[in-house]
């Protein structure tokens, strides 16, 4: 047999990290982010009750619109007792969603990161998000012309939850900024980075009921998405990857091929 042909192979990447002290620049995509969850979270609520008391049960809209309200009637407050259990159900159903795969999901994505890079992962998480809140935004426009079951939003829970939701987002965060900081920098940048993520749940709890009273949901639920998808943007433009990979060429002879 002759020996003599080689192929070229590929070896596995072998992964380095960049040099430490670049800033993370993710506080602001962070910030973003959790703005827009806590600026949607309630209204989302209220927006399932309101269609699940409308559409679902088929009650009068007036008394709909009472719900949650003090000094409700007896009508009213009966009314709220059908209304809670089916809403319930949904919202249980985008806990799940958002807890048990990507729970799972985050067994395997640290080591992956390792491989292939922090940022795609970051990529693929912010814009799960994004997605998921312009669905939302789109089912919620949609329901003021044509009557829908609040039951279709948890389709719009599904691009959040397959990209590893804030469980995967919040795990990859954390590695980037181990990658990027030395270990005397480090509690300095995990302080900055609580204190965006923070400062975007107060931002948001704080504007959500003013927004939804000078407009109505479906704004509130777009402006949410815009600030994902401006989080998305200045990941991809502006955060750099923190981990280097790097490709060997080997030459691997027919001979050796047999040996193994």
């Amino acid at each position: 047999m002759d020996c003599s042909d080689e192929e070229v192979v590929l070896s596995p990447a072998v992964v380095q990290p960049v040099r430490r002290g670049r800033s993370s620049n993710l506080e602001i995509p962070v910030f973003l982010l959790f703005y827009a969850w806590n600026v949607s979270t309630p209204v989302l609520t209220d927006q399932i009750i309101y269609q699940a008391c409308t559409v679902s049960l088929a009650a009068n809209v007036s008394d709909c619109a009472k719900l949650g309200h003090e000094h409700e009637s007896p009508a009213v407050l009966d009314l709220e007792a059908r209304v809670q259990p089916y809403t319930a159900d949904i919202l249980m159903v985008e806990a799940l969603s958002d807890s048990i795969l990507p729970a799972a999901l985050n067994l395997f994505i640290g080591p992956w990161s390792d491989r292939y890079g922090r940022k795609p992962v970051l990529l693929l998480t912010f814009s799960g998000f994004a997605v998921s809140l312009a669905m939302i935004t789109a089912f919620c426009g949609w329901s003021r012309w044509y009557p829908l079951d609040p039951w279709i939003y948890t389709f719009a829970f599904i691009p959040s939850a397959l990209s590893g939701s804030v469980c995967t987002l919040m795990s990859t965060v954390y590695c980037y900024i181990a990658d990027v900081t030395s270990e005397r920098e480090r509690g300095a940048k995990m302080a900055l980075l609580d204190t965006s993520l923070y400062g975007g749940m107060l931002a948001g709890s704080l504007s959500s009921s003013y927004i939804l009273r000078k407009t109505n949901a479906t704004t509130v639920f777009a402006i949410a998405a815009g600030a994902v998808f401006l989080a998305v943007l200045h990941v991809a433009l502006r955060v750099r990857e923190s981990v280097h990979i790097r490709r060997h060429r080997v030459h691997v002879g027919c001979c050796t091929k047999l040996r193994h």
